[in-house]
């Protein structure tokens, strides 16, 4: 089962905060949470880049992820 992770890019933020990323190992991409729906909004996990990435860091944590699995799996949802 191929494990996943959020990330946060420094490009995806609007004027509520920046708006996480989930990437599937092996998979191509990645998938803002963006919601889904007429009445659903963006996820906002903060509007600094430092409040953002501590709270990317806590959600991976709590996967069971650490930096380096992070890495692999993004660096894997990058080659084709």
């Amino acid at each position: 089962m191929p494990r996943t992770c959020f990330i946060i890019l420094a490009d995806q933020r609007d004027e509520e905060g920046y708006i996480p990323s989930v990437v599937t190992e092996g998979e191509y991409g990645h998938s803002p949470l963006t919601g889904t729906g007429e009445c659903a909004a963006p996820w906002h996990w903060g509007k600094t880049w430092e409040t953002a990435q501590d709270t990317c860091r806590q959600e991976n944590s709590k996967l069971g992820l650490g930096v380096a699995d992070v890495i692999d799996i993004t660096l894997s949802s990058m080659r084709k």
